[in-house]
């Protein structure tokens, strides 16, 4: 991947260039990836570090070297990232050549679409298995000579043995070893880690850069909803949240049945339907379940400013036959709100995190909670 192909974060990229140059390349570095361009980044300056004919700018795209980076096949570049179900072998080894497809396809892509592209039940670790691997890597000769380079992703996702087996590894590595760790969760790494870590940040792209680029990469995408979403999400949530208006519809018509459920739950009413509620969403892929708890916040949110009769911009489109936004934000006040949202804040972190919990029963146990909440007294 070339930089000029990664959206914004230009000031990032002539640091990482400078360090080449300089020949001063931290050998343990933290990208911390909140907007979701980490991975790409890495992937670019892996290339320009591994370019025989770098430019002051970028890579030159045409070296042996390039050539291989570019299809992901260069031999001292080692990927390792969650996977389920591989105990006596690295998960990141075994699924490596559809992780390849996935990456090739969309450099871009989050935590959520490996998961669903995998078919993994739950979002997987980095094993010791593959903590094994690394070492093993590590210490061989490099194939071509040059850097030897582990783009680490989803390092939050390590079990603690995992870390503990590479801490020796990343503190003291060999020669021209390069350790790239992308996370979006870095309140999550291991302090042992985190410490041993030179940490960059990558900064919020640009809105009218995101449009550009989704309007050349996903041209068959509903660019009235992309705008609407483009100040909250970043490319890769954009592109695999559930954008079109069908799907949209899809999510909203799914909160006003759940919410009428959480309604009737204080009295006990509706709970079957309640609970046959949860297991159908329970059925969606994650990223959906994270799309609709990141939804149902927005929304709460916005009925509690209308409270006050406040001028403010909002995406959400909240015209619907059955449910009315005007008449709902008179249960949502100051002494609900904080709460409510709190709550949905840790679903969304419980669905995300390293070992995700059930989630039938989470939204079981988050709808009782929130029907408490929907009538609680000003």
């Amino acid at each position: 991947m070339y930089f000029k192909d990664v959206l914004g974060n230009n000031k990032l990229k002539k640091v990482l260039i400078q360090e080449v140059k300089n020949k001063r390349v931290a050998h343990a570095q933290l990208f911390d990836d909140s907007p979701g361009c980490g991975l790409a980044m890495a992937l670019a300056f892996s290339m320009y570090l591994l370019c025989k004919n770098k430019s002051d700018h970028d890579s030159c795209g045409v070296c042996s070297n390039c050539y291989k980076v570019l299809r992901l096949t260069y031999p001292d570049l080692h990927f390792f990232y969650p996977t389920i179900g591989h105990t006596k072998e690295s998960g990141s080894k075994a699924t490596f050549v559809r992780f390849q497809k996935l990456i090739l396809e969309n450099p871009y892509v989050d935590p959520a679409g490996w998961t669903s592209s995998n078919k993994m039940n739950n979002p997987g670790q980095i094993t010791v298995k593959d903590a094994q691997e690394i070492n093993k890597l590590a210490s061989l000769k490099a194939y071509e000579g040059g850097y030897k380079i582990f783009i680490i992703w989803q390092p939050e996702r390590m079990i603690n043995r995992t870390a503990t087996k590479l801490l020796k590894t990343i503190e003291e590595p060999t020669q021209k070893t390069l350790f790239l760790l992308i996370s979006n969760q870095i309140e999550l790494l291991l302090p042992t880690i985190l410490s041993r870590l030179q940490i960059k940040k990558i900064k919020k792209i640009n809105s009218d850069i995101l449009i550009e680029r989704i309007k050349k990469d996903q041209p068959k995408m509903d660019l009235d909803i992309v705008k609407k979403n483009i100040d909250e999400y970043s490319y890769h949530e954009i592109i695999n949240s559930p954008s079109s208006r069908d799907n949209e519809d899809k999510i909203y018509n799914e909160f006003i049945d759940w919410i009428r459920l959480c309604f009737l739950s204080i009295n006990k009413k509706s709970v079957s339907d309640l609970i046959n509620w949860c297991n159908n969403i329970s059925n969606y892929e994650k990223h959906i379940q994270l799309y609709f708890t990141k939804y149902a916040s927005k929304l709460f949110r916005h009925a509690f400013l209308l409270n006050y009769n406040l001028s403010f911009k909002s995406s959400l489109d909240t015209c619907h036959d059955n449910f009315n936004i005007n008449t709902f934000s008179k249960y949502i006040h100051p002494k609900n709100i904080f709460e409510i949202c709190a709550l949905l804040d840790e679903s969304y972190y419980a669905l995300n995190r390293r070992s995700a919990a059930n989630s039938k029963i989470l939204f079981l146990d988050l709808s009782f909670s929130m029907g408490k909440l929907l009538h609680k007294k000003t």
